[in-house]
């Protein structure tokens, strides 16, 4: 169980892609922006367990087979998250960015398709976030008032599948959830035409996850975005159940157990093969 009640929703307008506990927003039609008023998909929900959450834009021919490979690595990825007791999270999102190069390059080489994707994805463990990326998607977080781009330092100019050789991965720094924690996925440039100003009117206003979300993707359009925008938002409230803290400690007992139990069979079968032997215990020097 996670410390805190966590709650997700996410959007996407005309057609794009991203993963929201397990579930797909990815549209394969294509909509007239100038006459869509409203997301095509918005989906929220509560989260107990360990979480990845996505958004990705690609470019090229063959973006929309490329980010179904995002989405598709990525459902792979949160079931492995949930399976593990204690993940690493770094290295569950240097792997999942490297694939997902692989396939888009591959892809690209197999169907003469060219195509690049920008990605950025959060792990949340009930206790922190962790999160890595490429490119022009972008991360952010509303606390105590203030707006912070968890992608700040990310090159923006950087794409997956370009080549077979993964482009630099940008990890952000480990933070400690907190009650009241506002998160917001968004892809491509959509965060920066929207401005933090606006973004954190928008993340701060009343009202349900659909409306907000859905009210962040309008302000995109508006702002005069001319791509296919997906935006994720995550809220952090109150305190989840204590079992959570308590379920993890009880893990660790049972590991330092086991741990300990196989220490004294290993002493045990040692002692046993030195009597089997015909050594017997060996005396004490007096």
């Amino acid at each position: 169980m996670s410390r805190y009640n966590i709650t997700s929703g996410a959007a996407s307008c005309p057609s794009s892609g991203s993963i929201n506990y397990g579930n797909y927003f990815f549209n394969g039609y294509y909509l007239d922006m100038t006459q869509t008023d409203y997301p095509s998909a918005v989906n929220t929900a509560a989260h107990n367990e360990a979480d990845l959450f996505a958004v990705c834009s690609a470019n090229g021919e063959g973006a929309p087979a490329d980010t179904f490979y995002a989405m598709d690595y990525l459902n792979r990825f949160n079931d492995r998250v949930r399976f593990e007791d204690e993940p690493e999270w770094n290295r569950l999102l240097e792997t999942y960015l490297k694939k997902l190069n692989q396939s888009v390059y591959f892809d690209a080489e197999h169907t003469r398709q060219e195509a690049s994707v920008s990605t950025v994805v959060l792990g949340l463990d009930g206790e922190k976030i962790y999160g890595a990326g490429v490119g022009s998607c972008a991360a952010y977080i509303l606390r105590n008032g203030k707006l912070t781009e968890l992608t700040a330092s990310f090159d923006k100019k950087a794409r997956l599948g370009i080549s077979k050789d993964c482009p630099e991965l940008f990890f952000m720094e480990n933070l400690a959830l907190e009650s009241g924690d506002r998160l917001l996925l968004i892809n491509g440039e959509a965060g920066s035409l929207v401005g933090d100003e606006r973004l954190m009117q928008l993340m701060q206003s009343e009202g349900n996850i659909d409306d907000r979300v859905k009210a962040v993707i309008k302000a995109a359009l508006d702002a005069g975005a001319r791509e296919y925008i997906t935006a994720v938002f995550i809220s952090v409230d109150g305190v989840g159940s204590e079992s959570f803290i308590a379920g993890k400690k009880g893990r660790r007992l049972i590991v330092f157990l086991i741990i300990l139990l196989l220490l004294v069979i290993a002493a045990g079968l040692v002692l046993w093969s030195a009597l089997e032997n015909g050594n017997g215990v060996p005396e004490l020097p007096i």
